[in-house]
């Protein structure tokens, strides 16, 4: 509760008053900096994910972006792909400096979402559909087979539901939606 406060009340100052003008943005690195630092200090995932979250705010990962065409989805993709990798680094770095195992999952799930959901978002793309599907596939393969080994059904529905998406899309486009 007193993260989400402390959130709440930095995007209250920030709106209310401008502080960082044109780089309203960056309030949101001081709001996942802080739910980092609480994550650590109270061995919370949850505190955690509102720092992932966070994060990928500030990089712009949002629905809003594509409903408002200030990105192409090329970026919003981008995007994903990049807050990915920055989590991977600092999965790495959460093993190999703060031995919080705990931590793991949240990195492991957040990665497989947004990798699988970028990279259905370019193939939903006309130009992008077969280049695409060739990120998708090794991408769905990598998260089953995580979900195989780790014995967790989430990881494994995320890969089936992408795979079923992004195949189905493909095919309909190449037999053509009359079809079905």
């Amino acid at each position: 509760l007193g993260a989400l406060l402390a959130s709440a009340a930095i995007g209250y100052a920030e709106t209310a008053y401008r502080l960082l003008d044109d780089n309203w943005s960056w309030h949101l690195i001081l709001i996942a900096v802080l739910h980092a630092c609480a994550a650590y200090y109270f061995d919370s995932r949850v505190l955690l994910s509102l720092s992932i979250t966070a994060l990928a705010a500030f990089l712009g990962i949002n629905y809003d972006l594509l409903e408002t065409n200030l990105f192409l989805p090329y970026d919003l993709a981008i995007r994903g792909y990049i807050c990915a990798g920055i989590l991977l680094m600092w999965r790495t770095a959460n093993l190999r400096f703060g031995k919080r195992t705990e931590f793991t999952e949240v990195f492991d799930h957040a990665m497989a979402i947004l990798v699988l959901v970028s990279a259905l978002i370019l193939v939903f793309e006309e130009e992008a559909r077969f280049p695409a599907l060739l990120l998708l596939l090794p991408a769905v393969a990598a998260v089953f087979l995580h979900g195989w080994r780790t014995r967790s059904q989430a990881f494994v529905i995320y890969a089936v539901i992408a795979f079923l998406v992004g195949t189905g899309n493909v095919i309909s486009e190449v037999v053509g939606s009359e079809a079905f």
